[in-house]
């Protein structure tokens, strides 16, 4: 692999995994792996994991060498995440500001990467993209060709390998765009709502019946409220359905999974307002018969990451992250026969750990 990474004598930050063992063709209990040290050397951030039809882990991250100076890295794990490759510069950049890490891979396990370029200038800000086919990197994409002040890639791989990418575009007080990309080939940028208003993405899923689910927030640049409608949309080939109000978080942080009946099921941060931090919570709701169920309050401590599956028993698992006092502490949310329970996973030094735990079905 090129371009050994080196570790800059600056303050340590840690990137954590920890896998989840699901084996429920046995009675064993389920229990959770020792969390693996992936990277650690400066500050290390917004942390993202696929998995490959060969059960191998692929990560990437946003890691600071100095002010306005990051890179973009990439490791692997063949041996479910125990040991982790050199990471590798997938931006290959020697000055400026890289950020905002995607990664997807298809059924023949090419993975693409996506990340904000120019980070530390705004409105020249740009989604780039890099391929792997297994041992060779592409040359960059630009993906938001001709949309400076793009950020904050979102990724969705549907069921014929065609990779939908998401982003949200800073210029005409702001919008989502997406464009396709399969067979080494770009699709045009679409812009599929309006753009008079801010629209950011949140995530986007595809059904065992290639059926889009996205859930992104909207607001108006003229009057941003403290509380952003989220909103869910389908989408079949080329049309796009009405929305439909999942929640109005004042915080952002989101994860998104489909249950075994192709519905999407959501978890969400939500706090009182900007200032009162007495009622934080993080909520859960489904989709049910063609609408939103009401949010259930499983926890009531603000996350700060969060991550969902669904277990092929219909059992669903939520981690996340908590603030709690001076500590983050890491916790296993499992909704079992309408039944919610907590196993804690480990408490670090906020200031010093951030993670962003991916729970593997195996």
């Amino acid at each position: 692999m090129k371009n050994p990474i080196s570790h800059p004598p600056l303050a340590t930050c840690y990137l954590l995994l920890a896998t989840f063992l699901i084996t429920p063709q046995t009675p064993k209990a389920q229990e959770w792996s020792e969390p693996v040290t992936i990277y650690s050397g400066s500050i290390n951030r917004d942390l993202d994991v696929v998995v490959d039809t060969r059960g191998h882990l692929h990560a990437v991250w946003a890691h600071m060498v100095s002010n306005n100076y990051w890179w973009i890295l990439y490791s692997k794990s063949t041996d479910q995440g125990e040991t982790w490759s050199t990471p590798y510069s997938v931006g290959q950049n020697n000055t400026g500001w890289l950020s905002s890490p995607k990664i997807a891979v298809d059924s023949r396990d090419n993975l693409f990467v996506t990340y904000d370029f120019d980070t530390q200038s705004p409105y020249q800000t740009m989604v780039h993209m890099r391929t792997l086919d297994g041992d060779t990197w592409s040359q960059p994409y630009v993906i938001s060709e001709g949309f400076p002040g793009s950020y904050y890639s979102r990724l969705a791989m549907d069921k014929n390998d065609k990779l939908y990418i998401f982003w949200f575009y800073y210029g005409n007080n702001g919008t989502i765009c997406y464009r396709t990309f399969k067979d080494s080939e770009l699709g045009n940028i679409i812009r599929p709502w309006s753009s008079n208003n801010v629209f950011t993405p949140r995530g986007a899923i595809f059904d065992d019946n290639n059926l889009m689910h996205f859930i992104g927030d909207f607001c108006n640049f003229n009057n941003i409220p403290d509380y952003i409608p989220r909103l869910y949309f389908t989408k079949i080939e080329d049309t796009w359905s009405q929305p439909s109000v999942v929640c109005t978080p004042y915080w952002g942080v989101f994860a998104m999974a489909l249950n075994r009946q192709n519905q999407p099921i959501t978890s969400w941060a939500d706090r009182s307002g900007p200032i009162d931090s007495t009622r934080d919570s993080t909520l859960y709701a489904s989709f049910e018969n063609g609408e939103w169920a009401a949010a259930q309050c499983y926890s009531n401590y603000l996350a700060e990451d969060i991550a969902m599956i669904v277990e092929k028993n219909q059992t669903e698992h939520i981690v996340q992250s908590e603030r709690f006092g001076s500590m983050k502490r890491h916790l296993h949310y499992r909704l079992e026969n309408g039944e919610w329970s907590q196993t804690t996973l480990g408490e670090y030094v906020s200031s010093f750990i951030r993670l962003l735990v991916k729970t593997i079905l195996l």
